[in-house]
């Protein structure tokens, strides 16, 4: 609610109120920056307390987001740390897809591959969507692993 207050503030910005206006944006940026703080927090506490030999659906995007792709694995840390170092897949060694932006753990192999069948069928809109429900800043979630 605080957000749109201050939105609402910077329409109706004169060049006399410029300092203002630059002060409020500070303070807006500063709270998108301690959101993904607290986004990043969460997941690795989450990640502490699981067993990395779950099995998880996982998607990966390039650095600029334009690029994603969507896996299987039954140890994420493994799974995530080979694209990295190139050897995850060819289509990720090509396209430069290294940064993790979403995963979720399911109960066996074929939940998980069901589950990846009912994500690629969707668009990429609604793959964004499912991203942003637990990343809305498109952070990389596993920088922090290594």
């Amino acid at each position: 609610m605080e957000n749109k207050k201050l939105l609402l503030k910077l329409r109706y910005v004169t060049p006399a109120r410029h300092c203002e206006t630059l002060c409020l944006l500070t303070l807006l940026v500063k709270e998108l920056v301690i959101w993904q703080r607290v986004v990043a927090d969460c997941h690795f506490s989450f990640m502490n307390n699981i067993s990395y030999e779950s099995n998880c659906v996982y998607i990966m995007s390039s650095i600029n987001n334009k690029v994603l792709y969507l896996g299987v694995t039954g140890n994420i840390l493994r799974r995530v740390n080979e694209h990295r170092q190139g050897s995850g897949s060819s289509f990720t060694s090509k396209f430069k897809v290294y940064k993790l932006v979403y995963f979720e753990f399911v109960g066996d192999t074929m939940s998980a591959l069901n589950r990846e069948k009912q994500i690629k069928a969707g668009s990429r809109a609604e793959k964004e969507k499912l991203i942003q429900s637990i990343n809305p800043g498109w952070i990389d979630l596993a920088e922090d692993w290594y």
